[in-house]
């Protein structure tokens, strides 16, 4: 009996298919308005190193990360996809499991040219980005303090204490609520050292975010003699 190879749908790429076994890539492509869309296998390269590869929208694909990506759990954290038996050539999704992988210059990448380190830096292509710890309130007209955050390309912020938990710190399975607990109370602490997974509804949660809120409204208070209630 002929073993059933099975393909999923990888989403970031409009059409494409990616087979269990790595060996299978194809895609959709647009025909005749009237007429179905007809599939196309596209040529898995290798390049220098051994890792295999395909094409697509002008871009390198690496085979593993799309098998890894539509067959393979990933872990908080992980950003890096690891063959079991060191064959690169190998893709079958039994042979990848997702690990977390410093860059050699200890940052951890997070995706789309981002990066983070353990003491709290946000990097962008290899440099430091800008952060911000304040935001207008237009409804209140007025500047108001929030957790350090970061602005991605498309103008998103993302709080800079959970993209650092989440990159270096395994989220506990069981915990309905999860936030982040600063440990020794500082808001604006982001070092992964002093961060820590916790239910949200914990008490040594509740009691850090009383303190934080103390410190947001020193910070509010900054903010309004600096830009004047404005």
């Amino acid at each position: 009996m002929k073993q059933i190879v099975k393909e999923r749908p990888y989403y970031a790429i409009s059409g494409l298919t990616v087979s269990e076994d790595g060996l299978t890539i194809k895609r959709q492509y647009k025909t005749t308005p009237g007429y179905p869309d007809y599939p196309k296998k596209l040529a898995i390269q290798t390049d220098q190193n051994g890792c295999l590869y395909i094409k697509a929208d002008g871009k390198k694909h690496f085979v593993d990360v799309l098998v890894a990506t539509c067959f393979c759990h990933k872990p908080d954290g992980a950003n890096a996809v690891q063959h079991v038996d060191g064959n690169l050539a190998n893709c079958h999704k039994t042979n990848l499991r997702w690990i977390a992988k410093d860059n050699p210059d200890g940052s951890r990448s997070i995706g789309n040219g981002f990066a983070v380190k353990r003491d709290g830096t946000v990097l962008k292509d290899g440099r430091a980005v800008n952060t911000i710890d304040y935001i207008y309130d237009p409804d209140l007209g007025a500047h108001r303090a929030v957790d350090d955050r970061y602005i991605d390309e498309k103008s998103k912020q993302h709080p800079i204490d959970e993209t650092i938990a989440t990159a270096y710190i395994p989220k506990p399975t069981g915990i309905k609520n999860p936030k982040v607990l600063h440990k020794d109370h500082n808001y604006k602490n982001s070092n992964a050292d002093n961060l820590q997974w916790v239910d949200q509804y914990s008490t040594e949660y509740q009691e850090y975010w009383k303190d934080r809120q103390k410190d947001i409204d020193k910070r509010n208070k900054e903010l309004e003699e600096e830009f004047g209630g404005h």
